[in-house]
């Protein structure tokens, strides 16, 4: 089976980084409410 490279954007690999680093699942509003430096809008987490 080939194996298929995925790229993240810039905003997707800082979602996945917050995510590891509190090693569990976070729901959309504990990323917003632990990103105090982002300004991440609820839409951004639409597909995810």
């Amino acid at each position: 089976m080939d194996k298929k490279l995925f790229i993240l954007t810039k905003n997707e690999m800082e979602v996945m980084e917050l995510l590891w680093s509190k090693g569990r699942a976070l729901s959309r509003s504990e990323i917003i409410e632990l990103s105090t430096e982002r300004s991440w809008k609820k839409a951004l987490f639409i597909f995810y």
